[in-house]
């Protein structure tokens, strides 16, 4: 049977991409390995990386904690794909290298999505550095126009059903699409049913240096080339909705350009 095919009940596969990030690594690990749903399956796969990412992990290699993959820089979207081929679970979960999660969040994220009808659940997020300990209970269902004007979901808060996700067509693996990849997903798989939101923050963010205008600029050209992938490859009703959302990027992506000039 082709690997794609092949699931196991309950079986939650854990993908976890790494480039240079040995130092926050393990305790992304960790975080997967603690949780209190313990049907799991670990997949590494390094993208790459030119730092000590495989001396680290020797202990789990050799003690089957992990799956590890190793492979030359083809970007994140790529690297995602290839454990996803990879795992058997029937349900995928993402996980940065630089981010964690609490304990509850798989177990909590299975009830979601074994008793209901959605296709994804997301978690709200705690950027590190920054956590408190304000919880809020419940969460709400989201579909398509929560994506049309940013991207609402954060990766790493994500678990999704694995069948639906090859119906998707999993990560695009053009480098162009490199830090938006999830976002062209996420436009692919709303067709397939309703999303859930858990309000509460199981998912610990690394934040990112904030971009310069410049980088804002390439970053939101990117996103351009998402909504126009959306608006070429959907039925003329979404395609509308789509280049409502590619216009209001467009317009986004000109006023930083005219940002950039004024110095501003």
């Amino acid at each position: 049977m082709n690997k794609l095919e092949t699931t196991n009940q309950d079986l939650v596969s854990v993908i976890i991409p790494t480039y240079n990030s040995a130092g926050t690594l393990i305790r992304a690990i960790s975080s997967a390995q603690n949780q209190t749903h313990q049907n799991i399956e670990i997949i590494v796969i390094d993208d790459g990386s030119d730092d000590d990412t495989e001396d680290i992990l020797k202990d789990y290699i050799v003690k089957n904690l992990i799956t590890y993959i190793h492979q030359e820089n083809k970007g994140p979207g790529f690297a995602r794909n290839v454990g996803i081929k990879k795992s058997s679970g029937q349900y995928i979960a993402f996980l940065d290298a630089d981010d964690y999660w609490d304990s509850n969040k798989i177990e909590e994220q299975i009830k979601i999505l074994k008793n209901n009808n959605y296709i994804l659940c997301s978690t709200e997020r705690q950027n590190i550095g920054n956590e408190s300990s304000f919880i809020t209970n419940g969460g709400y269902t989201f579909g398509l126009p929560a994506f049309l004007f940013s991207n609402p979901v954060t990766l790493s808060s994500v678990m999704v059903k694995r069948d639906i996700l090859i119906k998707a067509g999993l990560f695009p693996e053009n480098r162009k699409l490199d830090a938006v990849e999830d976002y062209d997903l996420w436009l692919r798989m709303f067709r397939y049913g309703p999303m859930y939101h858990i309000n509460n923050a199981y998912t610990h963010y690394q934040t990112r240096r904030t971009l310069t205008r410049r980088e804002k600029i390439f970053y939101t050209k990117k996103v351009l080339r998402v909504f126009r992938r959306a608006v070429r490859k959907n039925s003329a009703a979404y395609s509308v909705l789509f280049f409502i959302g590619y216009m209001f990027v467009w317009f986004k992506y000109l006023s930083h350009i005219v940002l950039y000039f004024l110095h501003i």
